[in-house]
Parts: C-alpha cells; sequence; structure tokens
C-alpha cells in the first residue's frame, strides 16, 4: 500500500483497488477467526480462553 500510495498517490484507483482488497482479505479473515472461537466459560478469564502459551487451566 505504502508504494502505491507513494507511486500513484492515495485517490488513484490503483491504490483504492488495493484498499478494498486488502479490507476484503482482513474481513474475511476476522470472519474466520471469529467462526473458529469457543465461548468463554463462565467465570473463565479472556486470556484463559485465548489458550496462549504457557497457560495451563
Amino acid at each position: 500500500m505504502c508504494l502505491l500510495v507513494a507511486q500513484y498517490g492515495i485517490l488513484d484507483s490503483r491504490t483504492l483497488s488495493k484498499s478494498q482488497e486488502i479490507d476484503n482479505l482482513i474481513n474475511q479473515s476476522n470472519k474466520c477467526v471469529v467462526q473458529n472461537k469457543k465461548p468463554i466459560a463462565e467465570g473463565q478469564s479472556t486470556l484463559e480462553a485465548r489458550n496462549f502459551p504457557g497457560h495451563s487451566p
């Protein structure tokens, strides 16, 4: 993105098109993450639910 902005400008159609493409990929990724999350059990912290390395329940 930075290269496109530097080369063509922030409002150029090529820059905007690439920005939209990146936004769509981020949205797809976020959707996958949300769909694969397990519900947090009552009394469980957000950190525990995320299963961080080194965490023992």
